[in-house]
């Protein structure tokens, strides 16, 4: 549901661009349900990962917080459902 709201307000390349945050929020949810258990290597990984979708977050023309919002809880229900 919500993946499908942010297209309304986000352009379909910063969509692309936000998606690579996901296995950030899927570490995260497994982290916290004591599924996972975090390494060093792991963290490293998941650092690069973020550093790459904020770098490519700052300069985004169309950046609108509802439609970041929404990406994030679509991103949210996906890990969770992983």
């Amino acid at each position: 549901y919500f993946g499908n709201l942010c297209y309304l307000y986000i352009s379909l390349s910063y969509i692309q661009m936000l998606k690579t945050a996901t296995p950030i929020i899927t570490m995260i949810a497994l982290v916290v349900a004591r599924l996972e258990t975090p390494s060093t290597k792991l963290i490293c990984s998941v650092v690069l990962i973020a550093a790459g979708t904020a770098v490519t977050s700052v300069g985004e023309l169309s950046f609108n917080w509802l439609g970041f919002l929404f990406m994030l809880l679509s991103q949210v229900a996906d890990a969770i459902r992983l």
